[in-house]
């Protein structure tokens, strides 16, 4: 395995990360009332600004660069974009950025080449009121008004039904917030035509691989290395990325974390940010895992490598080879790789695994079946579009896999006995009534949920916290979660409700 401390590392822009990094990019000027402009764009280098050094494959991103898919929350909120709106002063051409995010706003790297926000304000996406829309999340209740993202307050399952809040949330479908328009505009324009024009996935990839790049700050960590493990019997070994936190804080966590694509795309370098500020922010070790992809590997591949990875990460911890406490290991990921978290967690209950502490879903994809309201009243407009998704699954599942089966649609398994979840959802993604559905039905079975959903965002808006109050909150919500586990906090309630 190779270490290195992280200094000044930069990778291209065109792969985006998921929050790189909550401290990083403060907005120097530009939001509130008017313009933006020069003003808000971001000093590159800012607080947490800068990176490990070596071990994250310099230059070698995966050809992916999206992740494309998934997230899940039903009650999609007035669109109301609260105070944040600058006026058209001062944001002008510097909103679009167009080649300067990640085409596949996968893990988009929370930051345009240029530093400026295009939405010209960090505070897109406050919902309006912050209430949820009439039938949604019946019990539960929103933090009002300037939260940028709604907290849902439901302490138990009893008075939740799974799929009453789907319903009357995906009615209407999600309106963003006008302020993330341009970025949102910017990153479909770029995006392949999957399902479309583009039916292969090596040429996906290609595609996503060619993005223009500029250089972008990623968070500095302790230190970061490579290595292989074991992949499940008879398959390869599977390539993991570790990154240590900055100091000796002990104990703490240990995430195991899958990056989203459609279970098609992406990869470690794609995700290398997304990494580093869950890293830093929460003060976990990270394990970074490169599962197998479909098409070339397709259903169960990629699940099999999740619970491998979870397997040899609990191992690891419980020898005290991370450094990390061997109660607190988590499960996490983005999109298709906040599916394989949930898989992985179903896999160890089922096989008398090791203990999973949390499970942290961002946008998570979970159902193949494809057939929520959300699919409908979000399925084009938002970057990411229903016939992506069909193209994902179709990538994944192949024409004979079993999409019914729990570990490849875990939206509909037994979910008892599972681990505390964290979800983070968004209002205008086709998948938003996935994740809602999912924390009402571990609510049913008693299982402690806290859920953050983001009404005006979009797929993959945690991926620019430089940019966008709403991804800095999503962040910070899932690093209080995640050093939870260490520290004895609840997430909140007995069973399910509110962070901090």
């Amino acid at each position: 395995m190779t270490t290195a401390s992280g200094d000044d590392a930069r990778e291209p822009a065109s792969h985006l990360h998921a929050a790189s990094t909550a401290g990083a990019g403060t907005h120097t000027a530009g939001t509130g009332a008017g313009g933006t402009g020069a003003a808000s764009s971001h000093a590159a280098g800012t607080g947490a600004a800068g990176t490990g050094a070596g071990g994250t494959g310099a230059g070698g991103t995966d050809a992916a660069g999206t992740d494309a898919v998934g997230t899940g929350a039903a009650s999609s909120h007035a669109a109301g974009t609260g105070p944040a709106g600058t006026g058209a002063a001062g944001t002008g051409a510097t909103s679009a950025h167009a080649a300067s995010t990640d085409p596949a706003g996968t893990d988009p790297a929370g930051t345009d080449p240029a530093g400026t926000d295009p939405a010209g304000t960090g505070a897109a996406g406050t919902g309006a009121a912050g209430t949820g829309a009439a039938g949604t999340d019946p019990a539960s209740t929103h933090a009002a008004s300037r939260d940028p993202g709604s907290t849902d307050a439901a302490s138990t399952g009893a008075a939740n039904t799974a799929g009453a809040s789907a319903a009357g949330a995906s009615a209407r479908g999600g309106r963003l917030v006008p302020e993330v328009r341009p970025l949102v505009d910017a990153l479909s324009a770029a995006f392949p035509d999957l399902g479309g024009a583009v039916t292969d996935a090596a040429e996906a990839r290609r595609i996503l691989a060619a993005t223009p790049s500029a250089g972008k700050a990623v968070p500095t960590v302790g230190a970061v290395g490579d290595l292989r493990i074991p992949g499940p019997a008879g398959a390869p070994d599977l390539p993991v990325r570790v990154y240590r936190p900055p100091g000796r804080t002990r104990p703490r966590p240990t995430v195991v974390f899958f990056h989203g694509g459609g279970y098609t795309l992406c990869g470690l370098d794609t995700h290398d940010a997304t990494a580093r500020t869950l890293c830093v922010e929460s003060g976990a070790v990270v394990v970074s895992v490169a599962y197998r992809l479909a098409p070339e590997h397709r259903f169960p591949a990629a699940a099999e490598d999740a619970y491998a990875a979870l397997c040899w990460a609990a191992a690891e911890a419980r020898a005290g080879g991370l450094g990390g406490d061997p109660d607190a290991v988590v499960t996490a990921g983005d999109s298709s790789g906040g599916g394989l978290a949930t898989v992985a967690a179903l896999m160890a209950r089922d096989r008398r695994g090791p203990g999973v502490a949390l499970q942290v879903l961002i946008y998570p994809m979970l159902d193949a079946g494809q057939g929520s309201g959300s699919y409908r009243s979000n399925a084009t407009g938002c970057f990411l579009t229903a016939a992506h998704l069909r193209w994902f699954w179709e990538q994944y599942l192949g024409s004979d896999g079993d999409g019914a089966h729990p570990y490849a649609s875990p939206l509909t398994a037994d979910v008892t006995a599972l681990p505390p979840a964290h979800i983070v959802t968004a209002g205008c993604d086709p998948l938003c009534d996935e994740g809602a559905a999912y924390a009402d039905r571990l609510r049913l079975a008693g299982v402690p949920v806290t859920r953050r959903h983001h009404p005006g965002m979009f797929h993959g808006f945690l991926g620019f916290p430089r940019l966008l109050d709403d991804a800095r909150a999503a962040v910070a919500g899932v690093a209080e979660a995640v050093a939870s586990t260490v520290s004895g906090r609840k997430i909140s309630g007995d069973v399910g409700g509110v962070t901090g």
